[in-house]
């Protein structure tokens, strides 16, 4: 029996995993454009940005998120056979937290595989899953109930500011 070495093989995509939190939500229903709990796919050369604008792929219905606030981006660095992401932060106003490396307008980072992305009262969990493809990613969204800080193992207490109780 003859074996076909040229058929498409079925590839795991890369996953970028996004636990979302903000302590207005449950009043405000901030994260209720973004695609929760499914995993959808894009093609490698999608930029997904998240902000108050409709044309966000990863949208904010709150007033005080910038209107094109962060980017993510897939990227293939050289020499390496798998797809890798990076953080944009766009906002003007509000600078960008990844783990304990601030970024200013404009200013990217590559994303570890597991991180903590802070601006405003906005915390962001990002998990890098790896897969084979360089076609495509996926993006799975999900609200955190909880404060995610304490769930990176990094330091980073410093990057907010307590909550006041009521």
């Amino acid at each position: 029996m003859a074996v076909n070495t040229t058929a498409p093989t079925d590839q795991v995509s890369p996953c970028l995993h996004l636990s979302v939190y903000h302590p207005d939500n449950a009043v405000g229903n901030i994260f209720r454009h973004l695609p929760l709990q499914e995993r959808r796919d894009y093609p490698c050369h999608t930029v997904l940005t998240v902000g108050r604008l409709d044309t966000c792929l990863l949208r904010l219905h709150y007033q005080r998120a910038s209107r094109m606030q962060l980017q993510f981006e897939a990227v293939r660095r050289r020499q390496q056979p798998t797809l890798s992401f990076e953080v944009k932060n766009l906002s003007k106003t509000m600078e960008l937290r990844v783990n304990d490396q601030r970024l200013g307008h404009l200013e990217r980072v590559a994303l570890p595989p597991r991180s903590l992305l802070i601006f405003g009262n906005f915390q962001l969990g990002c998990t890098v899953v790896s897969g084979e493809s360089v076609d495509s990613f996926e993006v799975l969204c999900e609200v955190a109930t909880m404060p995610l800080r304490q769930e990176t193992g990094a330091d980073d207490s410093h990057f907010c500011t307590p909550m006041m109780e009521t």
